[in-house]
Protein backbone atom coordinates (compact mmCIF):
# COMPACT_ATOMS: atom_id res chain seq x y z
CA UNK A 1 0.00 0.00 0.00
CA UNK A 2 1.28 3.33 -1.10
CA UNK A 3 2.11 6.23 1.31
CA UNK A 4 -0.15 8.30 -0.27
CA UNK A 5 -3.45 5.57 0.45
CA UNK A 6 -2.49 5.22 3.90
CA UNK A 7 -2.19 8.49 4.85
CA UNK A 8 -6.04 8.86 3.31
CA UNK A 9 -7.25 5.93 5.28
CA UNK A 10 -5.80 7.31 8.50
CA UNK A 11 -7.19 10.90 7.58
CA UNK A 12 -10.87 9.22 7.28
CA UNK A 13 -10.16 7.32 10.97
CA UNK A 14 -9.68 10.34 12.46
CA UNK A 15 -12.69 12.13 10.77
CA UNK A 16 -14.84 9.07 11.27
CA UNK A 17 -13.86 9.97 14.77
CA UNK A 18 -14.07 13.25 15.36
CA UNK A 19 -17.79 12.74 13.93
CA UNK A 20 -18.44 10.20 16.03
CA UNK A 21 -17.65 12.40 19.18
CA UNK A 22 -19.64 15.50 18.30
CA UNK A 23 -22.38 13.23 18.03
CA UNK A 24 -22.15 11.86 21.25
CA UNK A 25 -21.29 14.93 23.00
CA UNK A 26 -24.91 16.85 21.32
CA UNK A 27 -26.36 13.91 22.38
CA UNK A 28 -25.37 14.03 26.02
CA UNK A 29 -26.34 17.49 26.42
CA UNK A 30 -28.49 19.58 23.40
CA UNK A 31 -27.50 22.65 24.66
CA UNK A 32 -23.99 22.34 23.86
CA UNK A 33 -22.00 22.09 20.80
CA UNK A 34 -18.06 20.75 20.16
CA UNK A 35 -16.46 21.02 17.57
CA UNK A 36 -12.86 18.52 17.02
CA UNK A 37 -11.32 19.60 13.77
CA UNK A 38 -7.83 19.87 12.69
CA UNK A 39 -6.66 23.42 10.67
CA UNK A 40 -2.85 23.37 8.56
CA UNK A 41 -1.72 25.81 5.75
CA UNK A 42 -4.34 23.84 3.25
CA UNK A 43 -7.63 24.36 5.10
CA UNK A 44 -7.38 27.83 7.60
CA UNK A 45 -10.71 28.20 8.01
CA UNK A 46 -13.92 26.54 8.95
CA UNK A 47 -17.13 27.13 10.15
CA UNK A 48 -19.97 25.47 11.21
CA UNK A 49 -23.79 26.11 12.38
CA UNK A 50 -24.82 26.89 16.01
CA UNK A 51 -28.12 27.53 17.16
CA UNK A 52 -29.36 29.28 19.78
CA UNK A 53 -32.66 28.32 20.97
CA UNK A 54 -33.65 31.29 23.19
CA UNK A 55 -32.75 34.72 24.08
CA UNK A 56 -29.38 33.98 26.80
CA UNK A 57 -26.11 33.36 27.08
CA UNK A 58 -23.25 30.93 25.69
CA UNK A 59 -20.16 29.56 27.42
CA UNK A 60 -17.34 29.33 24.27
CA UNK A 61 -14.05 27.54 25.76
CA UNK A 62 -10.96 26.74 22.73
CA UNK A 63 -8.32 24.75 22.88
CA UNK A 64 -5.53 24.27 20.48
CA UNK A 65 -2.53 22.03 20.17
CA UNK A 66 0.42 22.74 17.92
CA UNK A 67 1.12 19.69 15.36
CA UNK A 68 3.97 22.07 13.25
CA UNK A 69 6.94 23.29 14.05
CA UNK A 70 6.04 26.98 14.30
CA UNK A 71 3.17 27.59 16.81
CA UNK A 72 -0.34 28.59 15.88
CA UNK A 73 -2.91 31.46 16.60
CA UNK A 74 -6.46 30.73 16.47
CA UNK A 75 -9.43 33.20 15.70
CA UNK A 76 -13.11 32.38 16.90
CA UNK A 77 -15.69 34.00 15.42
CA UNK A 78 -19.51 34.10 15.54
CA UNK A 79 -21.21 34.85 12.84
CA UNK A 80 -24.78 35.45 11.68
CA UNK A 81 -23.76 33.99 7.99
CA UNK A 82 -21.78 31.22 6.66
CA UNK A 83 -18.55 31.34 5.00
CA UNK A 84 -15.28 33.93 5.19
CA UNK A 85 -15.43 37.23 5.57
CA UNK A 86 -19.24 37.36 7.14
CA UNK A 87 -19.91 39.78 9.77
CA UNK A 88 -18.74 39.31 12.76
CA UNK A 89 -21.13 39.10 15.87
CA UNK A 90 -18.26 38.47 18.47
CA UNK A 91 -14.27 37.80 17.35
CA UNK A 92 -12.06 36.28 19.70
CA UNK A 93 -8.27 36.27 19.38
CA UNK A 94 -4.31 35.84 20.33
CA UNK A 95 -6.28 31.92 20.90
CA UNK A 96 -2.67 29.50 21.23
CA UNK A 97 -1.80 26.42 22.89
CA UNK A 98 -0.57 28.11 25.98
CA UNK A 99 -3.30 30.70 25.82
CA UNK A 100 -6.55 29.51 25.57
CA UNK A 101 -10.12 30.40 25.51
CA UNK A 102 -11.40 29.52 28.61
CA UNK A 103 -14.84 30.06 29.41
CA UNK A 104 -16.00 33.17 27.97
CA UNK A 105 -19.68 34.22 28.11
CA UNK A 106 -21.33 35.72 25.35
CA UNK A 107 -24.97 37.17 25.27
CA UNK A 108 -26.70 36.22 21.94
CA UNK A 109 -30.69 36.30 20.91
CA UNK A 110 -32.27 33.34 19.96
CA UNK A 111 -31.70 32.30 16.12
CA UNK A 112 -29.10 30.76 14.08
CA UNK A 113 -25.38 31.24 13.93
CA UNK A 114 -22.09 30.28 12.51
CA UNK A 115 -19.02 29.51 14.58
CA UNK A 116 -16.25 30.11 12.43
CA UNK A 117 -12.16 28.80 12.83
CA UNK A 118 -9.22 30.70 11.44
CA UNK A 119 -5.62 30.00 12.00
CA UNK A 120 -3.03 32.11 11.53
CA UNK A 121 0.60 32.28 13.46
CA UNK A 122 3.74 35.26 13.94
CA UNK A 123 5.25 34.58 10.31
CA UNK A 124 2.21 34.81 8.24
CA UNK A 125 3.24 31.38 6.41
CA UNK A 126 1.28 28.71 7.62
CA UNK A 127 3.53 26.32 5.87
CA UNK A 128 5.27 24.74 9.41
CA UNK A 129 1.87 25.67 11.10
CA UNK A 130 -0.80 22.76 11.77
CA UNK A 131 -3.08 22.52 15.08
CA UNK A 132 -5.56 20.09 16.55
CA UNK A 133 -8.25 22.19 18.23
CA UNK A 134 -11.41 21.45 20.07
CA UNK A 135 -14.39 24.13 21.02
CA UNK A 136 -17.35 23.71 22.76
CA UNK A 137 -20.13 26.11 22.52
CA UNK A 138 -22.53 25.44 25.87
CA UNK A 139 -25.71 27.36 26.24
CA UNK A 140 -26.18 28.34 29.86
CA UNK A 141 -29.23 27.77 31.61
CA UNK A 142 -30.92 30.73 32.52
CA UNK A 143 -31.67 31.25 36.62
CA UNK A 144 -35.24 32.64 36.42
CA UNK A 145 -36.63 35.50 38.53
CA UNK A 146 -40.30 35.66 39.17
CA UNK A 147 -42.64 38.34 40.51
CA UNK A 148 -42.68 38.42 44.09
CA UNK A 149 -46.63 38.33 44.22
CA UNK A 150 -48.97 37.99 42.39
CA UNK A 151 -51.48 40.67 41.74
CA UNK A 152 -55.46 39.73 42.96
CA UNK A 153 -57.69 42.06 40.68
CA UNK A 154 -60.83 42.91 42.44
CA UNK A 155 -63.80 43.17 39.95
CA UNK A 156 -67.70 43.84 40.43
CA UNK A 157 -68.91 43.19 36.60
CA UNK A 158 -68.40 39.97 34.22
CA UNK A 159 -67.45 43.14 32.35
CA UNK A 160 -64.26 43.71 33.72
CA UNK A 161 -63.41 40.23 33.29
CA UNK A 162 -60.79 41.75 30.12
CA UNK A 163 -57.33 40.29 28.95
CA UNK A 164 -55.15 42.99 30.51
CA UNK A 165 -52.95 42.63 33.37
CA UNK A 166 -52.10 38.92 33.48
CA UNK A 167 -49.33 38.45 35.89
CA UNK A 168 -46.32 36.40 34.00
CA UNK A 169 -44.65 33.33 35.39
CA UNK A 170 -41.19 31.30 34.04
CA UNK A 171 -39.74 28.05 34.75
CA UNK A 172 -36.32 27.71 34.40
CA UNK A 173 -34.43 25.83 31.62
CA UNK A 174 -32.23 24.16 33.70
CA UNK A 175 -32.54 20.18 35.17
CA UNK A 176 -32.98 20.75 38.60
CA UNK A 177 -36.30 20.31 40.88
CA UNK A 178 -36.42 24.48 41.10
CA UNK A 179 -36.55 24.71 37.73
CA UNK A 180 -39.82 22.64 37.47
CA UNK A 181 -41.96 23.92 40.26
CA UNK A 182 -42.93 27.63 40.96
CA UNK A 183 -43.96 29.37 44.36
CA UNK A 184 -45.61 32.52 44.12
CA UNK A 185 -47.78 34.50 47.32
CA UNK A 186 -51.01 35.69 46.68
CA UNK A 187 -53.05 38.32 49.31
CA UNK A 188 -56.99 38.48 49.20
CA UNK A 189 -59.32 40.69 51.22
CA UNK A 190 -62.48 39.09 50.90
CA UNK A 191 -61.42 35.49 51.06
CA UNK A 192 -64.20 33.91 49.98
CA UNK A 193 -62.84 32.64 46.57
CA UNK A 194 -60.45 33.04 44.25
CA UNK A 195 -61.27 33.05 40.25
CA UNK A 196 -57.97 31.74 38.67
CA UNK A 197 -57.54 31.96 34.61
CA UNK A 198 -54.33 30.64 32.72
CA UNK A 199 -53.07 31.37 29.42
CA UNK A 200 -50.02 29.36 27.59
CA UNK A 201 -47.35 31.58 25.54
CA UNK A 202 -45.32 28.55 24.41
CA UNK A 203 -46.15 25.07 23.47
CA UNK A 204 -42.83 23.26 24.53
CA UNK A 205 -44.42 22.22 27.95
CA UNK A 206 -47.14 18.91 28.21
CA UNK A 207 -48.76 20.44 31.62
CA UNK A 208 -48.74 22.62 34.27
CA UNK A 209 -50.59 21.68 37.63
CA UNK A 210 -51.03 24.62 40.38
CA UNK A 211 -52.08 23.96 44.14
CA UNK A 212 -53.11 26.48 46.38
CA UNK A 213 -52.09 26.56 49.77
CA UNK A 214 -52.38 28.66 53.14
CA UNK A 215 -48.40 28.13 53.81
CA UNK A 216 -44.82 28.61 52.20
CA UNK A 217 -43.85 25.37 52.43
CA UNK A 218 -46.92 24.00 50.76
CA UNK A 219 -48.31 21.42 53.06
CA UNK A 220 -51.68 22.80 53.65
CA UNK A 221 -53.54 22.63 50.30
CA UNK A 222 -56.60 24.50 49.93
CA UNK A 223 -59.62 22.62 47.57
CA UNK A 224 -58.45 20.18 44.26
CA UNK A 225 -55.40 21.52 41.91
CA UNK A 226 -55.98 23.21 38.44
CA UNK A 227 -54.12 22.78 35.12
CA UNK A 228 -53.07 24.48 31.90
CA UNK A 229 -52.49 21.82 29.08
CA UNK A 230 -50.51 22.75 26.61
CA UNK A 231 -53.12 22.64 23.79
CA UNK A 232 -55.64 24.58 26.13
CA UNK A 233 -55.71 28.25 24.95
CA UNK A 234 -56.68 29.43 28.38
CA UNK A 235 -57.78 27.66 31.70
CA UNK A 236 -60.34 28.91 33.89
CA UNK A 237 -61.10 28.03 37.42
CA UNK A 238 -62.93 28.83 40.76
CA UNK A 239 -61.56 27.74 44.10
CA UNK A 240 -62.74 28.66 47.70
CA UNK A 241 -60.88 30.24 50.63
CA UNK A 242 -60.86 29.88 53.86
CA UNK A 243 -60.64 33.72 54.76
CA UNK A 244 -58.70 36.58 53.68
CA UNK A 245 -54.83 36.65 54.20
CA UNK A 246 -52.35 35.35 52.17
CA UNK A 247 -52.28 31.94 50.52
CA UNK A 248 -49.40 30.25 48.44
CA UNK A 249 -49.48 28.70 44.33
CA UNK A 250 -47.64 25.84 43.54
CA UNK A 251 -46.98 25.58 39.74
CA UNK A 252 -45.40 22.61 38.78
CA UNK A 253 -44.13 21.90 35.32
CA UNK A 254 -44.60 18.48 33.58
CA UNK A 255 -42.47 18.51 30.60
CA UNK A 256 -41.87 14.00 30.78
CA UNK A 257 -41.14 13.84 26.84
CA UNK A 258 -40.25 17.16 25.37
CA UNK A 259 -36.45 18.21 25.40
CA UNK A 260 -35.67 21.08 27.59
CA UNK A 261 -35.92 24.14 24.80
CA UNK A 262 -35.44 27.27 27.26
CA UNK A 263 -37.25 28.51 29.51
CA UNK A 264 -41.27 27.82 29.75
CA UNK A 265 -43.76 31.06 30.09
CA UNK A 266 -47.06 31.06 31.10
CA UNK A 267 -49.85 33.75 32.17
CA UNK A 268 -51.73 34.35 35.18
CA UNK A 269 -54.34 36.30 36.48
CA UNK A 270 -56.74 36.42 39.61
CA UNK A 271 -59.74 37.58 40.89
CA UNK A 272 -60.82 38.00 45.06
CA UNK A 273 -64.08 36.86 44.92
CA UNK A 274 -66.85 38.33 47.49
CA UNK A 275 -69.42 35.94 49.43
CA UNK A 276 -70.43 38.29 51.97
CA UNK A 277 -73.11 40.46 52.68
CA UNK A 278 -72.79 43.76 51.58
CA UNK A 279 -74.12 47.11 51.06
CA UNK A 280 -74.91 48.29 47.71
CA UNK A 281 -75.41 51.37 45.71
CA UNK A 282 -78.42 51.63 42.56
CA UNK A 283 -76.75 51.15 39.29
CA UNK A 284 -73.89 49.61 40.57
CA UNK A 285 -73.09 46.04 40.34
CA UNK A 286 -71.45 43.68 42.16
CA UNK A 287 -70.38 40.39 41.56
CA UNK A 288 -70.83 37.36 44.05
CA UNK A 289 -69.62 33.93 45.27
CA UNK A 290 -71.42 31.42 46.61
CA UNK A 291 -69.17 29.05 47.75
CA UNK A 292 -71.56 26.24 48.78
CA UNK A 293 -75.00 25.62 47.50
CA UNK A 294 -78.22 27.56 48.71
CA UNK A 295 -76.09 29.97 50.48
CA UNK A 296 -77.90 33.27 51.02
CA UNK A 297 -76.36 36.50 50.48
CA UNK A 298 -78.01 39.52 51.59
CA UNK A 299 -77.99 43.48 50.10
CA UNK A 300 -78.37 46.13 51.86
CA UNK A 301 -80.34 48.76 49.84
CA UNK A 302 -81.93 52.11 50.83
CA UNK A 303 -83.97 53.89 48.94
CA UNK A 304 -85.47 57.34 49.44
CA UNK A 305 -89.16 57.45 48.09
CA UNK A 306 -91.93 54.83 46.81
CA UNK A 307 -90.96 52.77 43.52
CA UNK A 308 -89.80 49.39 41.99
CA UNK A 309 -86.84 47.84 43.71
CA UNK A 310 -85.84 45.62 40.48
CA UNK A 311 -82.78 43.16 41.96
CA UNK A 312 -81.26 41.65 38.93
CA UNK A 313 -79.13 38.32 38.56
CA UNK A 314 -77.07 37.95 35.62
CA UNK A 315 -75.12 34.61 35.16
CA UNK A 316 -71.87 34.13 33.08
CA UNK A 317 -73.94 31.86 30.51
CA UNK A 318 -77.45 31.95 28.87
CA UNK A 319 -79.42 28.93 30.44
CA UNK A 320 -83.01 28.61 31.04
CA UNK A 321 -81.84 26.35 33.66
CA UNK A 322 -80.14 29.49 35.39
CA UNK A 323 -82.51 30.34 38.33
CA UNK A 324 -82.69 32.76 41.63
CA UNK A 325 -84.74 32.90 44.47
CA UNK A 326 -85.11 36.07 45.79
CA UNK A 327 -86.63 37.49 49.26
CA UNK A 328 -87.30 40.89 50.41
CA UNK A 329 -86.69 41.97 54.14
CA UNK A 330 -87.01 44.84 56.32
CA UNK A 331 -84.19 47.02 57.85
CA UNK A 332 -84.22 44.67 60.46
CA UNK A 333 -83.58 41.35 58.09
CA UNK A 334 -87.10 40.52 58.97
CA UNK A 335 -88.86 38.88 56.41
CA UNK A 336 -91.70 41.27 54.37
CA UNK A 337 -92.40 38.90 51.34
CA UNK A 338 -92.39 34.65 50.50
CA UNK A 339 -89.16 33.07 48.71
CA UNK A 340 -89.57 33.40 45.11
CA UNK A 341 -87.71 31.16 42.59
CA UNK A 342 -87.34 33.14 39.20
CA UNK A 343 -85.82 30.82 36.46
CA UNK A 344 -84.37 32.40 33.25
CA UNK A 345 -85.97 33.56 30.08
CA UNK A 346 -86.47 33.50 27.09
CA UNK A 347 -87.01 36.58 24.71
CA UNK A 348 -88.62 37.30 21.40
CA UNK A 349 -86.02 36.14 19.35
CA UNK A 350 -86.14 32.92 21.40
CA UNK A 351 -82.75 32.97 22.81
CA UNK A 352 -82.07 32.59 26.13
CA UNK A 353 -81.31 34.97 29.13
CA UNK A 354 -78.60 35.43 31.31
CA UNK A 355 -80.96 37.73 33.52
CA UNK A 356 -83.00 36.88 36.58
CA UNK A 357 -85.05 39.74 37.87
CA UNK A 358 -87.21 40.08 40.67
CA UNK A 359 -89.38 43.08 40.95
CA UNK A 360 -90.82 44.82 44.18
CA UNK A 361 -92.97 47.78 44.77
CA UNK A 362 -91.74 49.58 48.11
CA UNK A 363 -91.64 52.57 50.22
CA UNK A 364 -89.35 54.75 51.36
CA UNK A 365 -86.65 53.03 53.36
CA UNK A 366 -83.60 50.32 53.83
CA UNK A 367 -84.30 46.81 52.84
CA UNK A 368 -82.33 43.77 52.33
CA UNK A 369 -82.82 41.45 49.36
CA UNK A 370 -81.66 37.90 50.26
CA UNK A 371 -80.91 35.93 46.80
CA UNK A 372 -79.64 32.42 46.29
CA UNK A 373 -78.36 31.85 43.10
CA UNK A 374 -77.83 28.74 40.93
CA UNK A 375 -74.48 29.82 39.70
CA UNK A 376 -71.74 29.61 41.84
CA UNK A 377 -70.87 32.76 40.45
CA UNK A 378 -73.30 35.73 39.26
CA UNK A 379 -73.66 39.30 38.92
CA UNK A 380 -75.98 41.52 41.34
CA UNK A 381 -77.59 44.89 40.95
CA UNK A 382 -80.25 46.63 41.92
CA UNK A 383 -82.79 49.34 40.20
CA UNK A 384 -85.17 51.68 40.53
CA UNK A 385 -88.18 52.89 38.42
CA UNK A 386 -90.60 55.38 39.34
CA UNK A 387 -94.26 54.88 40.28
CA UNK A 388 -97.26 57.16 39.91
CA UNK A 389 -100.81 56.44 40.29
CA UNK A 390 -104.03 58.63 39.09
CA UNK A 391 -106.68 56.01 40.53
CA UNK A 392 -109.73 57.03 42.27
CA UNK A 393 -109.73 55.39 45.98
CA UNK A 394 -113.42 54.10 45.75
CA UNK A 395 -115.91 53.35 42.58
CA UNK A 396 -117.95 56.80 43.09
CA UNK A 397 -114.63 58.07 42.59
CA UNK A 398 -113.21 56.39 39.85
CA UNK A 399 -110.27 58.08 37.32
CA UNK A 400 -112.66 58.58 34.20
CA UNK A 401 -110.56 57.12 31.25
CA UNK A 402 -111.15 57.72 27.86
CA UNK A 403 -110.49 55.41 25.32
CA UNK A 404 -107.76 55.84 23.07
CA UNK A 405 -106.60 58.58 24.96
CA UNK A 406 -104.94 58.23 28.34
CA UNK A 407 -103.68 55.20 30.52
CA UNK A 408 -104.64 53.92 33.82
CA UNK A 409 -101.46 54.04 36.29
CA UNK A 410 -101.08 52.66 39.86
CA UNK A 411 -98.99 50.57 42.58
CA UNK A 412 -99.54 49.33 45.53
CA UNK A 413 -96.90 48.18 47.71
CA UNK A 414 -96.27 45.32 50.54
CA UNK A 415 -97.18 48.11 53.18
CA UNK A 416 -100.53 48.10 51.53
CA UNK A 417 -103.44 46.68 53.23
CA UNK A 418 -105.74 44.24 50.24
CA UNK A 419 -108.71 46.50 51.36
CA UNK A 420 -107.10 49.00 49.09
CA UNK A 421 -108.29 49.40 45.52
CA UNK A 422 -107.70 51.58 42.58
CA UNK A 423 -110.38 52.31 40.42
CA UNK A 424 -111.30 53.71 37.18
CA UNK A 425 -114.30 54.22 34.28
CA UNK A 426 -114.83 54.66 31.36
CA UNK A 427 -117.82 55.40 28.23
CA UNK A 428 -118.44 53.05 25.71
CA UNK A 429 -120.71 55.31 23.30
CA UNK A 430 -122.12 52.07 21.17
CA UNK A 431 -121.52 48.55 20.78
CA UNK A 432 -117.86 48.20 20.02
CA UNK A 433 -114.84 46.31 20.10
CA UNK A 434 -112.71 47.54 23.74
CA UNK A 435 -109.27 46.00 24.85
CA UNK A 436 -107.46 46.46 27.92
CA UNK A 437 -103.48 46.41 27.20
CA UNK A 438 -101.75 46.41 30.92
CA UNK A 439 -98.18 46.29 31.59
CA UNK A 440 -97.41 45.12 35.27
CA UNK A 441 -94.18 44.67 38.10
CA UNK A 442 -95.28 41.59 40.13
CA UNK A 443 -94.22 39.97 43.80
CA UNK A 444 -97.10 37.84 44.51
CA UNK A 445 -100.43 38.15 43.83
CA UNK A 446 -103.18 40.67 42.53
CA UNK A 447 -106.28 40.99 40.61
CA UNK A 448 -108.05 43.38 38.64
CA UNK A 449 -112.03 43.07 37.69
CA UNK A 450 -114.11 44.98 35.04
CA UNK A 451 -117.61 45.63 35.65
CA UNK A 452 -120.91 47.77 34.00
CA UNK A 453 -122.82 50.24 35.50
CA UNK A 454 -124.22 48.09 38.00
CA UNK A 455 -121.49 46.82 39.61
CA UNK A 456 -121.38 43.68 38.55
CA UNK A 457 -118.47 42.15 37.73
CA UNK A 458 -118.14 40.84 33.81
CA UNK A 459 -115.01 40.25 33.83
CA UNK A 460 -111.98 39.28 36.78
CA UNK A 461 -108.50 38.30 35.28
CA UNK A 462 -108.12 35.53 38.08
CA UNK A 463 -110.94 33.59 37.06
CA UNK A 464 -108.92 33.53 33.44
CA UNK A 465 -105.25 33.24 34.39
CA UNK A 466 -102.52 32.90 36.70
CA UNK A 467 -100.75 36.55 37.06
CA UNK A 468 -96.77 35.65 37.10
CA UNK A 469 -94.15 37.32 39.12
CA UNK A 470 -91.93 39.88 36.91
CA UNK A 471 -92.39 42.30 34.40
CA UNK A 472 -95.67 41.51 31.63
CA UNK A 473 -98.01 41.94 29.41
CA UNK A 474 -101.58 41.35 29.66
CA UNK A 475 -105.28 42.23 28.14
CA UNK A 476 -108.85 41.81 27.96
CA UNK A 477 -110.71 42.02 24.74
CA UNK A 478 -114.21 42.09 24.16
CA UNK A 479 -117.29 43.89 22.59
CA UNK A 480 -119.08 45.87 25.04
CA UNK A 481 -123.15 47.50 24.64
CA UNK A 482 -123.25 51.35 25.54
CA UNK A 483 -122.73 52.46 28.93
CA UNK A 484 -120.59 52.91 31.79
CA UNK A 485 -117.89 50.60 32.89
CA UNK A 486 -115.42 50.43 36.14
CA UNK A 487 -111.91 48.95 36.52
CA UNK A 488 -111.32 48.21 39.88
CA UNK A 489 -107.24 46.92 40.25
CA UNK A 490 -106.43 45.36 43.95
CA UNK A 491 -103.62 42.93 45.68
CA UNK A 492 -104.51 39.69 47.19
CA UNK A 493 -102.37 39.27 49.83
CA UNK A 494 -100.56 41.47 52.39
CA UNK A 495 -97.09 40.65 51.50
CA UNK A 496 -97.50 41.29 47.63
CA UNK A 497 -96.89 44.55 45.81
CA UNK A 498 -97.69 45.85 41.93
CA UNK A 499 -96.97 48.45 39.66
CA UNK A 500 -98.80 48.31 36.66
CA UNK A 501 -100.79 50.82 33.54
CA UNK A 502 -103.05 50.18 31.02
CA UNK A 503 -104.77 51.75 28.49
CA UNK A 504 -108.06 51.17 26.46
CA UNK A 505 -108.70 51.32 22.76
CA UNK A 506 -111.00 50.32 20.14
CA UNK A 507 -108.41 48.68 18.13
CA UNK A 508 -106.41 45.13 18.44
CA UNK A 509 -102.93 46.09 20.19
CA UNK A 510 -100.35 45.05 18.00
CA UNK A 511 -97.36 43.55 19.45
Amino acid sequence: MNKVLKKFIACAVVLIAVFSLSQITAAANPNDTTTTIGLDKRDNYKDFEFDMPKDGKVKINAQIWDKGTVPGILTVAIQKKYGEGSPKVKEFTGITAIAPLTDLEVELSEGKYYISYKLNNATGDLKDTSIALKCTAEVLTTTVVNIPELKVSSINSFDELTNKGYNELKFGDGVQESDKNIVVPFTVKNGSGVYITMLSKMSNFDEITGTIYKDKECTKAVGKSFMLDTVDENANYIRTLSGSGTYYIKFTLENDEREAVGETKFLVKLYDLNGADRVISIGKPTLSYQDKAGKKINYKVTVKKKCVLAADVNTATASRSEAASFRLLDGNKKPITKVSKIAGKIDEDNKESMLVEKLYTVTAGTYYIQVTASSSVYQFEGRIAGVTRNAGPSKAKAKLLKIDKNLGKGYFTYADKTSKADWYKFNVSSYQYVELYMAYYLDGKFDYEIMNSKGKSIYRYSKNFTGLEGFYYIWYRNYLEKGTYYVKVYKVDNSSSVSYAFSLSNTPHKD
